[in-house]
């Protein structure tokens, strides 16, 4: 189906400037989906840091987000912030594969051997979407509370795994990742994988509007959709092809800093003008549900102050 044109707000005239280099770049349309995107890619960079709001909670980081586009409307736009954001996280990733598929090896030469290699703890951030649950808890815990991070350029490769089964718990995984409790299992069988992390997970996936539909349908209820940030680009349809601009050299210089910025900061980071603004938005839906007597705005609130 037809993306509906929806009226927007303006984009905010002050970004931080590793954002504004891909703002300014993008075509007006593509302008606020990149922000969104931006958000997993620089959650995951900036792993580290921890956010006090509200109450005084930890938060970090964490961001699901989901773009939504008819068929060529452009959603590999994501290629280009993933590719420089994730470059470093990438070069690691490749570093410790090599480190499991020398272990890998070993195993299958010491398979009759008494004497068997130990198993290296590798740290892999940038994983599948469709990898295993057994696999993805093993990733997590050998990660030590660093994200992880999937991308996927079209959620129907989410809606093929789940017809493989056990989907549900992965989507158990992803609402854990919101707030970073809690999800383990326990089995009795050596060949599975037993343990009980904090989910730290950010995805960026993109979908048209059927398969996005699809995929959250199963999900109405259970939390996801309200812990997931949904961005829409405009139907295309006959249009010219979406030009981005190309990073001057200034640019990259910005960008660089940025990301390295970002991997370096860590610690507790206070937010008082947004914590005023999220304590306004909350008092108005608390008015609205009782003006209107509506538990929808109630259960909005409601799933804020859970994350607080």
């Amino acid at each position: 189906g037809r993306v509906p044109q929806i009226e927007c707000m303006p984009m905010p005239k002050r970004l931080p400037p590793l954002v504004h280099q891909f703002v300014k770049t993008a075509p007006d349309a593509f302008k606020a989906p990149s922000v969104m995107a931006l958000l997993p890619l620089m959650g995951a960079v900036a792993t580290k840091l921890r956010f006090c709001y509200l109450d005084g909670s930890l938060h970090s980081p964490s961001f699901m987000t989901c773009i939504t586009g008819a068929q060529a409307s452009g959603k590999s736009f994501i290629r280009r912030p993933e590719q420089i954001l994730l470059e470093h996280i990438r070069e690691q990733d490749e570093v410790e594969r090599k480190k499991e598929a020398a272990y890998q090896e070993q195993l299958r030469k010491a398979k009759n051997s008494k004497s068997q290699p130990e198993e290296p703890k590798v740290c892999i951030r940038k994983v599948p979407v469709s990898i295993s649950i057994a696999k993805l808890l093993k990733r997590l815990d050998n990660a030590q509370g660093k994200h992880l991070i999937s991308i996927c350029e079209e959620i129907d490769t989410l809606n093929k795994t789940n017809r493989a089964g056990a989907w549900s718990e992965k989507t158990d995984m992803m609402r854990n990742a919101f707030d970073n409790t809690e999800y383990g299992q326990d089995y009795m069988s050596s060949n599975s994988y037993s343990a009980t992390v904090n989910v730290y997970y950010n995805l960026l996936f993109c979908g048209t509007p059927s398969s996005v539909k699809r995929f959250f349908k199963p999900h109405l209820t259970d939390g996801l959709v309200s812990r997931t940030i949904f961005t829409s680009l405009p139907d295309n349809f006959g249009g010219d092809i979406p030009m981005f601009k190309p990073f001057t050299e200034k640019d990259m210089l910005v960008i660089t800093d940025g990301i390295t910025r970002l991997e370096n900061a860590e610690g507790e980071v206070s937010l008082p003008k947004l914590a005023k603004a999220i304590a306004s938005w909350q008092e108005d839906k608390r008015r609205l549900a009782l003006e209107t007597q509506s538990m929808r705005s109630e259960e909005h609130t409601s799933e804020l102050q859970s994350r607080s």
